[in-house]
């Protein structure tokens, strides 16, 4: 862009040549010239002649200026004018001998620089934003300072006797006219102005007076004689060229991008510059010589000052920078947002399947959507520029005229109902036609905008859907949900029935009704079974609005669309409350004792007969409890037959609430009750023991006092147990076997129970004794660690695996197969676990002082129950520590069935735990049920073979599968490998062939007491 227009001054241009030639003569006088006084008129006349002539010229090219250009160039002819007159009046002063500095001719010498500075920001102030001048300001300011902080300190140490003022006229004459150099040059770079000859000219000519002047100042400081110095030419030959460029003045922006990031790395630049400058000063100020301590500080401070300016000029640089870049991007992304919603829109137009149109206020078509097309057969260019009536008859183009007339008076839309028939096709249908006035800025009407949508498929569905309401208010109760199964619309009869209005009804889900008696399983079998077939019927129990809750007969009708997809679905039921309280009468009188409410005989076989097949499937055993109330009879002979149903009903409340949810309490009649347990454990002693808990808590229960009438009566009962598993025995032979079980309890003195076994009785007391002993054996010291030896190849020693030993005073050696079990279920396994943990910590201590022990890993095997603990890390951690061992000789073994629940926190407790350095075996390796998934994850260190599958290898390739697979796995997941349970030679050599060589097992060595194991060491 332009800003001024080139000015061509043919007047300024001779004056300018007789300055010149001025200048010329007195050059050549002063150096043809001998005589002082002639040298120094000479020298006056080449002065006044340069200056004098490029004022003249200076304001001859004002006054022909542009009016954008006049101010500017106003104060740079009055500068030049000022420099003028300050020469007039220095040759006044020196024809009177006048020789006192600073002179009025300097006042006037000092004019030049401001009045150029001036000129220039006026020049500039009506094509420059806010921001913009701003930082030409700053700029100028900037670099104008480090300039004068520069020259203070090269003026400064000449200063010698100098008085002030004259120091400061010194100072301002090169300082000024360089400022006026810096601001033409801050306005290049700010304002990307072409860098043309008319600028170089004029920036190169204040910085030649400049320098000059600084030069004439050094010399006059030092006490030079200057008059008719040769460089005094300089200064007319400045001032003249300075005149010139004004001549060609011409500034303008130029758009080239290369010059523009020219200029941006200039003014990023420009701040460090200056600080550069401002540098320099400061080590002139402190290396140059002795200089005064007022040199160096003004300087300092000069220096400062710079250095503030720069950071704020290089904050407003980056936050233009900023905001630039904000811009960019924000147009980018607008051009980006225009050009997508205008495809969008257009997309969006063309593939509406509505028939969309747009027509002028007189009719004519400006546009439309292929749908339209097909309604007249035409394509878009053939449609527009044309009306109705080019393309359908009189009579309708009428209509559709007189509608558009309707749609633009009305200032609003308008929708009306119109029978159209497509040209392409021959399709005839209801259509809903809207037409829209469209306005223009100055809100009259220039067009209407159509939009005409098919309803004929609408028309067809509101006529069946005035049947179908008419068939919805029958007399069964109905429901219609949407495909979300939110409720839509229900029935009076649904209403009736429900208690809920439609409003209450509507918006909600099914859910409203629930009764809580169906379960998650329930439900999902039934949308299952809706989503494959489309229908579901069944009984389903619901909830009234009151909270009654009633059972009905619920059919579901999944309705689909055209495209298969479910729309909604319809639900029907009938209140089946009678029915089914007639069905319960009829089972309660079947299947249930009258009395008290217990299922009798026939539903208890029944029952029974199921519990066999559920043990048969799953393993588990049963039991079956045939009870007797003591001394019944006596009751019934002293307070009446009335009294003994009273007792018979409340114990019956007892013996539901002993047992547990499944079980099956039977009255078979008179006083006596058969009580059928299942799901008790696989093991046989396991569920003796849970069969015996629940018959002590019955005896417990009918223990207490009844409250009968107006009597308080105490009563006892005599129970007989035995238990089942699977159909290994007939339901007679149970029945019978309880209740001899139960004469048993009678003759052992009543309010007992008794198993029909006398060698189960016997284990279970045998048992509860043992559990008794368990509890005191760690304080009477009776358990004892054994240790067996693990090797490898050579047979050399690795360490050994510990084996708890319960030695009893009467007893003898208790196997830990009686007392393992035992101690985990009671919770013994805990104190008895952090037992062998410290002892074999303290083992390992004592063998760090045996050159045959100390490289020795001790192998702990550790319960489920143990390490779930939640401070089991903390204990190993106190255990470790207490006894000050090397980490690396525990490893602690764990059996894979521990990883069948809970594996990610288990592998976290590993986890921390190998970070302390302990190690991890996995023991019984191939016998559980982990997942391989998990297994990778595991900080583990060794896989243990489990004896079990070293006791079947043999020389066969095929029968040793298993164990080659677990050695290839330890192989890939990079762990140790060792077998236990290795008794032979051969069997050795076959683990050693199939690539395992750590081995246990009583070939090396069975388990033996401490002392044993270091002998066998030695």
């Amino acid at each position: 862009m332009k800003l001024q227009q080139s000015i061509k001054c043919s007047s300024a241009n001779i004056v300018l040549l007789a300055g010149a030639f001025g200048v010329l003569i007195g050059t050549l006088g002063i150096r043809l010239g001998h005589d002082p006084s002639w040298v120094r008129i000479f020298d006056n006349i080449h002065w006044t002649s340069g200056t004098l002539a490029a004022a003249i010229a200076a304001w001859l090219i004002a006054g022909q200026a542009a009016s954008g250009d006049k101010k500017g160039l106003f104060w740079i002819a009055l500068g030049l004018t000022g420099y003028a007159i300050g020469q007039i009046l220095w040759d006044i002063q020196a024809a009177m001998g006048y020789a006192d500095f600073p002179a009025p001719s300097d006042f006037f010498y000092l004019c030049l620089g401001p009045c150029v500075t001036i000129g220039l920001l006026k020049e500039i102030g009506s094509h420059t934003s806010k921001s913009q001048r701003r930082t030409i300001w700053l700029d100028t300011t900037t670099l104008t300072v480090a300039l004068l902080t520069l020259v203070l300190a090269l003026y400064l140490p000449k200063r010698g006797d100098t008085a002030l003022l004259p120091m400061i006229v010194l100072v301002a004459y090169p300082t000024t006219l360089l400022a006026a150099a810096i601001t033409a040059l801050s306005m290049i770079p700010s304002l990307r102005l072409r860098l043309n000859a008319s600028l170089i000219v004029f920036i190169g000519a204040l910085i030649w007076t400049g320098l000059s002047w600084m030069n004439w100042n050094f010399l006059a400081l030092d006490g030079i004689a200057i008059d008719g110095a040769w460089f005094n030419i300089s200064f007319s030959v400045a001032v003249l060229l300075l005149a010139y460029s004004l001549t060609r003045w011409k500034i303008e922006v130029t758009e080239d991008a290369r010059w523009d990031r020219r200029c941006e790395s200039f003014l990023r630049l420009l701040p460090l510059v200056t600080v550069v400058i401002a540098s320099l000063s400061v080590v002139f100020s402190h290396t140059l010589g002795d200089f005064p301590f007022f040199v160096e500080v003004t300087v300092d401070a000069g220096a400062v000052i710079v250095v503030l300016l720069a950071m704020i000029r290089q904050s407003s640089l980056m936050k233009e920078r900023d905001e630039l870049v904000s811009t960019q991007l924000a147009l980018i992304d607008s051009q980006k947002t225009l050009a997508q919603e205008r495809g969008m829109l257009k997309s969006l137009v063309r593939t509406i399947p509505d028939l969309i149109w747009l027509k002028d206020s007189n009719g004519v078509y400006l546009s439309c959507n292929p749908m339209f097309e097909k309604l007249y057969g035409h394509s878009e260019q053939e449609i527009v520029g044309k009306t109705d009536y080019d393309f359908v008859d009189q009579a309708l183009a009428d209509f559709f005229r007189a509608n558009d007339r309707l749609a633009m008076e009305a200032k609003g839309s308008r929708v009306n109902e119109e029978q159209l028939t497509f040209a392409i096709g021959g399709y005839c249908g209801q259509f809903e036609t809207i037409k829209t006035p469209m306005y223009d800025e100055q809100g009259e009407v220039i067009g209407v905008l159509g939009v005409a949508r098919d309803i004929t498929e609408r028309k067809r569905a509101e006529g069946e859907l005035s049947i179908s309401a008419t068939a919805f208010e029958s007399h069964e109760s109905m429901m219609i949900t949407d495909a979300n199964s939110v409720i839509i619309r229900v029935n009076q009869a649904f209403i009736d029935e429900t208690g809920y209005t439609s409003e209450e009804a509507i918006g909600q889900t099914p859910r409203l009704f629930s009764s809580g008696r169906h379960d998650e399983t329930f439900y999902k079998a039934m949308w299952e079974t809706i989503s494959s077939t489309g229908k579901w019927q069944g009984e389903v129990w619901d909830r009234r609005k009151n909270g009654e809750i009633y059972p009905k007969w619920l059919t579901i009708s999944a309705v689909a669309g055209v495209d298969g997809v479910v729309t909604h679905y319809v639900g029907s039921h009938v209140d089946i409350t009678e029915r089914k309280a007639t069905e319960d009468k009829i089972k309660n009188l079947a299947f249930y004792d009258p009395l008290t409410q217990l299922p009798n005989r026939r539903l208890l076989i029944d029952r029974l007969l199921q519990a066999l097949a559920s043990s048969t499937r799953s393993n588990r055993k049963g039991a079956l409890l045939f009870l007797d109330l003591d001394n019944f009879k006596t009751l019934n002979d002293t307070l009446g037959h009335d009294f003994g149903d009273l007792l018979l009903q409340q114990v019956a409340k007892r013996l539901e609430s002993c047992v547990r949810e499944g079980d099956t309490v039977a009255r078979l009649g008179g006083d006596e009750f058969v009580v059928l347990l299942e799901g008790l454990s696989e093991q046989v002693i396991e569920a003796a023991e849970q069969t015996e808990a629940i018959g002590e808590k019955i005896l417990a229960a009918l223990n207490q006092s009844y409250q009968l009438v107006t009597h308080e009566y105490q009563s006892t009962s005599s129970i007989g147990a035995t238990l089942f598993n699977g159909n290994q025995q007939a339901m007679d032979e149970l029945m019978k076997q309880a209740d001899i079980a139960m004469y048993q309890a009678k003759k052992a003195g009543r309010n007992t129970i008794r198993f029909f076994d006398p060698k189960m009785q016997e284990a279970i007391n045998s048992r509860v004794s043992l559990e008794g002993e368990l509890r005191n054996a760690i304080e009477k010291k009776q358990f004892h660690l054994y240790y067996q030896i693990q090797v490898d190849d050579n047979r050399k020693p690795l360490g050994a695996e510990t084996l708890i030993r319960w030695i009893h005073p009467e007893r003898g050696m208790v196997s830990p197969f009686h007392f393992i079990p035992l101690a985990e279920e009671n919770g013994l396994i805990l104190p008895i676990g952090l037992w062998v943990l410290d002892t074999a910590c303290a083992q390992i201590k004592a063998w760090e002082q045996d050159v045959h022990t100390r490289d020795l890993v001790l192998a702990v095997n550790v319960s489920a129950k143990q390490f779930n603990q939640a401070d089991f890390v903390a204990q190993v951690q106190g255990v470790v520590q207490r006894h000050g061992i090397n980490p690396a000789r525990l490893k602690l073994e764990l059996t894979e069935s521990m990883l069948v629940e809970n594996v990610k926190e288990i592998i976290a407790t590993m986890t921390t735990l190998k970070e302390m350095g302990i190690q991890f075996s996995l023991d019984d390796f191939g016998t559980g049920y982990s997942s391989l998934q998990y297994l990778q994850k595991l900080p583990l260190d060794q896989l243990k073979i489990d004896m079990s599958f070293v006791r079947n290898l043999s020389p066969n390739p095929n029968g040793n599968a298993i164990v080659r697979t677990i050695i290839a796995m330890a192989k890939g997941l990079n762990v140790d490998i060792i077998a236990e349970g290795v008794e032979t030679e051969e069997q050795q050599q076959l683990l050693h062939y199939l690539g395992c060589d750590h081995y246990q097992g009583y070939l090396f060595s069975k388990p033996v007491p401490v002392e044993q194991f270091e002998a066998l060491l030695k």
